[in-house]
C-alpha cells in the first residue's frame, strides 16, 4: 500500500465520519420549555415537536415554524357600539390568549392577533347591540362571561385557548354621560324628598306617641309615688317606735341625700361635703392630701376587684356621707355599682343606664334606632381583618383597643366586638344631663399614648377645640338624643372621630370623663363638681360659663419600673402625684401634667414644653 492509496482512503473515512456527525446534528431537535416545533417534509405538515429532546430526518424534515406556547395579551382596544335604546358606546377590552396547537394556527391564521382582535370586536358589537344602556352597566359580570366563552368557541378550532377576556370600562359620549348625571341627580332629589317627608310623617306619629306615653307614665306615677309615700310614712313611724335612735339615724341619712339638689346649686362654696372619703386604685398623693379618709382598692383591666370594693365600702365611716361619686373602673362590671348602692346613694347615673351604654349590642343598636353615625360594627370576626379593630364591651381609657389579628389568630373574647377603623383625630364632647335636656360644656381634642400592648392607650387631651360646625352639631345632637332615650344624670362624655367635617361616634362615658378638669367656670358660678351634683338630681338650673381659655392634659407612663426617690421636687403644675418613695410598674401612670394657653394649639405646645422639663427631671433622678 503506498502512502498515496492510504491517504486516499483515510479522505473517506473522514468524510464518513463528517457525515456522520452532521446527520446526528441535523437529526436532533432540542426544543425549549416555552415553545412548540412545527415540521415539514417535502412542504407538508410532519410532526409537532413537544419541549424536551426529538429525533427527525436528516435532509428530509425542517422545523418549518418555532410557536411560543406562552399566555400572550393583545393591546387595549375599544369598540363602538350601540345598545337597543341608541346610546353610543365606548367598550374597553383586554383578551389574554395561548397557542395550544400551533399546527392548527400556522396553516389556518395569518395574523393572529388581528383575526382574535376582529372576532372580538365583532361579539363585543353584537352583545351590546342586544342590550340596553342600564343593562350593560348593571350586568357588566353577564356580559363579560358571554363575550369570554363565545370567543373561546370561535378560536378553538385556530388551536387557540382564550385565557382571559375582560371588559375593562364602557364610555359614553359627553352628551350622553351629561343627561344620565341629571337624571341621576334628579333621582336622588326625589328620593331624598321621600325620605324627607317620611321622616316627618314619623317623627310627628313618634312625637304624639311619646307625649301620650309620658302623660300616662306621669300619672302612674304620681298614683305610685302617692301610694308609696303613704306606706312609708307608716313604716317609718313603726320602725321609729320599735328600733328608736337607729331608725331614726336612717331617716336623717336619707334627709342628707335628698338635700344633694339643693347642694348642687350652690354658688361653689357647698362643693366639699364632709368628711369627704376616697376609693381609689391608686391613691395618690394628691387624693390622700384632699381626702380624711383613702382606702386603694384592687384594680385591674376590668375593673375594680368586687371583693375589694366591698370590703372597702364596708371599711369606710359613713356618718354624714349621703352619696358616692364614681369615676371609671365601674363600665365592665356594672354590678358593682349595684352592690355600691347597698351601701350608699349612687350619685350619677344609674347602674342600668351604665350597663345598657356599655354594651355594645345595646349601645349600637340604640344609635342605629336614634340616626347616630358611627364606625362599621361587628359581632363576629370579619371575614377581611384588615383596617378592623377588636375592643371590648365596658372597656375605658383605650386600654382595650388592639388592631385585628389575621383570622387564624383570631380567638374571639367574651364581650369583644370589631369596629371599622376611620382615620382621623378622635374628639369628645363633655356635657351636662338631667334626665331630659344635655347642656354642652366644651369640646376636646384627644390624642393616645401607646403602651407596649396598648396601641391606642389615653394619653391626654385639650379643651375648648374649636371643631367644624356639623361636627359640633352632631356631637351636641347625639348627646341629647341619647338623654332623651335613656335619661342621662350627670356630667358625660361622648368619643368620636373627626372626618373631615363630621364626626363618628365611637363610645359614651356615662360618668366623670377624663376631659373634667379641662374646664373653670367664671369666678362666682358654680364649680362643675357642683353642676354634676345638680344634674344628677335633676335640675340643670346652675349651668355655669367657662372661662375661654384653653386647658390640657397629658398623662405621663411609666417606661420601665421605677422607684421614686423619698423627696421629689414637683413642679406646681403636675397633679395626680404618686407618693414618695412608691414603686411604679412598666406601662403605669405616674402623674398627670398640666398647662393653659389662650386656644387650644398654646396650650398643647405648652404641655409639650412642661413634658419636656419633666423629662429633665426624671433623668436627673436617674442619675442619682
Amino acid at each position: 500500500m503506498t502512502p498515496d492509496s492510504f491517504s486516499g482512503g483515510n479522505a473517506v473515512y473522514v468524510a464518513i465520519a463528517v457525515f456522520v456527525i452532521l446527520c446526528i446534528f441535523l437529526g436532533v431537535r432540542i426544543v425549549p420549555q416555552s415553545e412548540k416545533h412545527v415540521v415539514e417534509r417535502f412542504g407538508r405538515l410532519r410532526s409537532v415537536l413537544a419541549p424536551g429532546i426529538n429525533l427527525v430526518v436528516p435532509f428530509l424534515d425542517r422545523v418549518a415554524h418555532k410557536i411560543s406556547v406562552l399566555e400572550r395579551q393583545l393591546p387595549t382596544a375599544q369598540q363602538d357600539a350601540i345598545t337597543t335604546d341608541n346610546v353610543l358606546v365606548k367598550v374597553e377590552t383586554s383578551v389574554f390568549y395561548r397557542i395550544t396547537e400551533p399546527e392548527k394556527t400556522v396553516y389556518r391564521i395569518r395574523d393572529v392577533d388581528a383575526a382574535i382582535a376582529t372576532t372580538v370586536a365583532g361579539i363585543v358589537r353584537s352583545e351590546i347591540g342586544k342590550m340596553e344602556l342600564d343593562q350593560v352597566q348593571s350586568n357588566r359580570n353577564e356580559v363579560t362571561s358571554n363575550i369570554r366563552e363565545q370567543v373561546r368557541a370561535m378560536v378553538d378550532d385556530w388551536g387557540i385557548e382564550v385565557t382571559r377576556a375582560e371588559i375593562l370600562d364602557v364610555n359614553l359620549d359627553e352628551a350622553t354621560r351629561t343627561a344620565m348625571l341629571q337624571q341621576l341627580n334628579a333621582e336622588r332629589a326625589r328620593r331624598a324628598q321621600v325620605t324627607e317627608a317620611e321622616g316627618k310623617k314619623r317623627a310627628v306619629e313618634l312625637n304624639a306617641d311619646a307625649e301620650l306615653y309620658a302623660a300616662e307614665q306621669e300619672a302612674k306615677a304620681r298614683r305610685i309615688l302617692a301610694d308609696a309615700e303613704a306606706y312609708a310614712t307608716g313604716v317609718i313611724a313603726v320602725a321609729i317606735q320599735q328600733n328608736g335612735i337607729e331608725a331614726a339615724q336612717y331617716q336623717v341619712a336619707l334627709k342628707q341625700v335628698e338635700a344633694l339638689t339643693t347642694v348642687g346649686q350652690g354658688a361653689g362654696k357647698q362643693m366639699i361635703i364632709v368628711p369627704a372619703q376616697a376609693l381609689d386604685a391608686f391613691a395618690d398623693a394628691d387624693t390622700q392630701r384632699v381626702a380624711t379618709q383613702v382606702i386603694q382598692v384592687a384594680y385591674a383591666e376590668g375593673g375594680f376587684d368586687a371583693q375589694a370594693l366591698e370590703r372597702a365600702l364596708q371599711g369606710i365611716a359613713m356618718d354624714g356621707v349621703v352619696g358616692m361619686v364614681y369615676g371609671s373602673g365601674f363600665e365592665a362590671s356594672p354590678e358593682l355599682l349595684e352592690m355600691a348602692g347597698k351601701y350608699l346613694p349612687v350619685i350619677g347615673n344609674t347602674p342600668r343606664v351604665v350597663r345598657n351604654l356599655k354594651r355594645a349590642l345595646q349601645f349600637f343598636t340604640l344609635l342605629d334606632v336614634l340616626q347616630i353615625p358611627h364606625p362599621e360594627i361587628s359581632y363576629r370576626p370579619p371575614e377581611k381583618t384588615a383596617g378592623w379593630l377588636t375592643k371590648r364591651g365596658g372597656g375605658a381609657g383605650g386600654t382595650h383597643v388592639r388592631k385585628m389579628l389575621p383570622l387564624p389568630q383570631v380567638a374571639q373574647k367574651r364581650g369583644e366586638y370589631y369596629q371599622r377603623e376611620v382615620a382621623g383625630p378622635t374628639v369628645s364632647v363633655l356635657f351636662a344631663a338631667d334626665g331630659q335636656q344635655a347642656k354642652v360644656i366644651g369640646y376636646n381634642r384627644q390624642w393616645t399614648s401607646a403602651g407596649a400592648a396598648m396601641p391606642y392607650r389615653y394619653g391626654g387631651a385639650v379643651g375648648h377645640v374649636d371643631l367644624p360646625v356639623l361636627a359640633k352639631h352632631q356631637l351636641s345632637q347625639a348627646a341629647q338624643r341619647l338623654t332623651s332615650a335613656v335619661g342621662l344624670r350627670g356630667i358625660n362624655g361622648i368619643d368620636a372621630i373627626l372626618d373631615g367635617e363630621r364626626v363618628w361616634i365611637l363610645e359614651i362615658n356615662p360618668r366623670l370623663s377624663a376631659t373634667f378638669d379641662l374646664y373653670r367656670p367664671l369666678p362666682g358660678q358654680s364649680n362643675l363638681f357642683d353642676l354634676h351634683l345638680a344634674a344628677s338630681g335633676g335640675n340643670l338650673a346652675s349651668f355655669p360659663q367657662c372661662l375661654p381659655e384653653a386647658r390640657a392634659h397629658h398623662i405621663v407612663y411609666a417606661l420601665d419600673d421605677i422607684r421614686l426617690p423619698d423627696t421629689i421636687a414637683w413642679p406646681d403644675w403636675v397633679a395626680a402625684l404618686p407618693l414618695p418613695g412608691s414603686t411604679i410598674a412598666a406601662d403605669a401612670p405616674i402623674c398627670t401634667i398640666l398647662a393653659e394657653g389662650e386656644n387650644a394649639e398654646a396650650a398643647q405646645q405648652a404641655l409639650l414644653t412642661r413634658a419636656n422639663t419633666l423629662q429633665t427631671l426624671f433623668n436627673a433622678m436617674e442619675s442619682k
